[in-house]
């Protein structure tokens, strides 16, 4: 019984879950393929001061889709009652890093092809719009006083 409660304080629904997790992996895959063919031929284009400029962001958007996929998840097990939603809020399983994440691109960043520079772009946002979520999950359940009280009186 908690765990439908529960589920229900998360105020997510299975269909944004998927949809988002489709956005995702699409992401995923259009960036690995990328930077596994014409990526790579264009990091080699580079000259010595770009190169690890790429290297740095195609890390960071690759951290921001793991990142995301890893919550969304998360999330998903929610839904399907493998987990509970305040087990869903522990930190472990929480978005994260952020610092690297949500950094300002490197200097000589702009300077990169326009294909990646779409492609992590397109990774900040998606991972922009999973913090807001998250963070208004966590204020939605912080700030709520029905939701402190049945906490305590069903810890779960």
């Amino acid at each position: 019984m908690a765990e439908s409660s529960d589920n229900q304080e998360q105020h997510l629904d299975a269909p944004f879950i998927e949809k988002t997790y489709g956005e995702a992996i699409g992401l995923v895959h259009q960036s690995a393929t990328y930077l596994e063919g014409a990526g790579a031929l264009a990091r080699e284009e580079l000259n010595d001061q770009l190169r690890p400029v790429f290297t740095a962001e195609s890390l960071r958007a690759t951290t921001r889709l793991m990142q995301v996929v890893s919550w969304l998840l998360t999330q998903r097990a929610v839904l399907n009652g493998e987990m509970t939603a305040t087990e869903a809020r522990q930190h472990k399983y929480r978005l994260g890093a952020r610092a690297i994440c949500l950094a300002e691109p490197l200097d000589g960043a702009e300077l990169l092809p326009d294909y990646f520079k779409d492609l992590a772009e397109a990774s900040r946002r998606l991972y922009e719009r999973i913090a807001r979520l998250e963070d208004r999950l966590m204020q939605d359940e912080g700030g709520n006083p029905v939701h402190k009280l049945l906490n305590r009186l069903d810890p779960g």
